[in-house]
């Protein structure tokens, strides 16, 4: 994991790793924190304070019902049975999650999908690992599957998303833009937009549910 300061990001590492806290806005260190690694050089970058949230042009079709979910995902994506059912009720119940996982399949990003019980009830329930080297992948593990499942991993997808933007995380802190906010030594961040996104999808599926 990446040591150092805000300040010695010149030589960047290729592991980020993100955690929801029970909150939905902060994170929590896990075993003494886990460093959060911006990704390589940017090509994005703005001092305007906009928010993109870097979503590929998708036109809603007559029909929400779910596709193969797991079958849009790289060969060895590792979706667990027990996830499926979650899945398909996001996409047919959230335009925002079915955006996201398109873009995360045309990417061809490598997902992987774990429960870990171990995580602490009263703070974290889901976290993430990115890594970009040979190519993109993320590891999501969430605590339990419940009904709050859709917030933290639609929180923690767009997180990926961050990344296929190049958003530099560390130069957001430092110049006070996006949202972004980190804590810890080493630090760990986070954006409004992951936040943001989360919340939606979670608005989008309850709707959906109270409809059923």
């Amino acid at each position: 994991m990446a040591n150092g300061r805000l300040t010695s990001y010149a030589l960047w590492a290729a592991v980020l790793v993100i955690a929801l806290t029970a909150r939905g806005s902060s994170l929590h260190a896990q075993q003494g924190g886990v460093a959060l690694t911006p990704p390589s050089p940017p090509a994005y970058a703005s001092a305007s304070g906009i928010i993109v949230l870097g979503f590929s042009p998708y036109r809603e079709g007559p029909s929400t019902q779910p596709l193969d979910l797991v079958d849009m995902l790289p060969a060895n994506s590792d979706i667990p049975a027990m996830s499926h059912g979650l899945l398909d009720d996001m996409w047919r119940a959230s335009a925002t999650f079915r955006r996201q996982w398109i873009r995360v399949a045309a990417a061809r990003v490598r997902i992987a999908i774990t429960f870990d019980r171990s995580m602490p009830m009263d703070s974290v329930h889901a976290q993430s690992e990115i890594t970009r080297k040979p190519d993109l992948r993320v590891r999501i593990s969430l605590r339990v599957l419940d009904r709050a499942a859709p917030e933290y991993l639609a929180h923690e997808l767009e997180h990926v998303l961050e990344q296929l933007d190049d958003v530099d995380l560390a130069q957001a802190v430092a110049s006070h833009v996006h949202g972004a906010s980190a804590r810890g030594t080493p630090p760990l961040f986070e954006t409004r937009r992951a936040i943001a996104v989360g919340r939606q999808v979670a608005a989008e599926v309850q709707s959906y549910r109270d409809r059923r």
